[in-house]
């Protein structure tokens, strides 16, 4: 649907994709006010160019964008959030995934984003990464079993509380 989109948008047959660094200073007054309050690592402008005409809308289709980023310094890449601020100031999340010196996210549309630091919440990244088990410690009563087929119950706790697969 979004290539449909940005065809029939076109003026011409040259489309090409604009991926801008974009400094704070050039976003309008309620972006600027909505984004201060975060650590802002980097801003960036997504368009479909076609012969001088901006492209935004897919009219409900979707694009992935992958952009390089480095994490910077004593950082936790599980905390970088890839955002759009809409002319209003108001800012939308996006499940954002971190993979070998790339940022990915699935955008509605093409506008202003901002790849902020917010450690109050985790990213896509984090959240689907597998936590391993790490031990388990097993307890139980002395038991003897004497008889053929007799059963005994041990418990078996395993570390961390939030492994992915608890299986024992």
């Amino acid at each position: 649907k979004t290539l449909e989109t940005v065809v029939k948008e076109a003026k011409g047959n040259d489309i090409k994709l604009v991926i801008n660094d974009k400094k704070i200073s050039k976003l309008n007054t309620s972006q600027q006010n909505a984004i201060k309050k975060y650590h802002v690592a980097t801003l960036f402008e997504a368009i479909f160019e076609s012969n001088g005409k901006e492209i935004h809308d897919f009219n409900g289709g979707t694009a992935t964008v992958t952009i390089d980023f480095t994490p910077e310094e004593g950082k936790n890449m599980d905390y970088y959030h890839i955002v759009h601020i809409s002319d209003d100031g108001v800012m939308t999340r996006f499940k954002t995934r971190y993979f070998t010196g790339k940022l990915s996210f699935i955008a509605p549309h093409f506008s202003d984003y901002a790849v902020i630091y917010d450690e109050s919440e985790k990213n896509q990244t984090a959240i689907e990464r597998p936590i391993p088990v790490t031990g388990i410690d097993a307890t139980a009563d002395k038991t003897t079993l004497t008889k053929k087929g007799a059963t005994a119950t041990i418990k078996v706790t395993v570390q961390p509380a939030d492994a992915t697969n608890k299986n024992v």
